[in-house]
């Protein structure tokens, strides 16, 4: 996943997006317009413990994706 946000960055369109990961599991905006997606993976690690992996996809108002950050919760 982090190869192909790198690649896409500036260039991929929130359609694409969702075609590619699916609907995000959580939308926020922000004050400059730009939008947040939310992607998030929960498993059990090897101590039966829930782990949690976030990425945070921010895109201008034109849809393009800018940015992304990898969270783990």
């Amino acid at each position: 996943t982090h190869q192909c946000l790198d690649e896409v960055s500036g260039t991929a369109t929130q359609d694409e997006i969702k075609k590619k990961l699916g609907p995000p599991a959580g939308v926020r905006t922000l004050s400059t317009d730009e939008t947040v997606w939310v992607y998030r993976n929960t498993w059990r690690d090897s101590h039966q413990q829930i782990r949690c992996h976030e990425y945070e996809l921010t895109f201008s108002t034109q849809k393009v994706l800018q940015r992304w950050n990898d969270v783990y919760g």
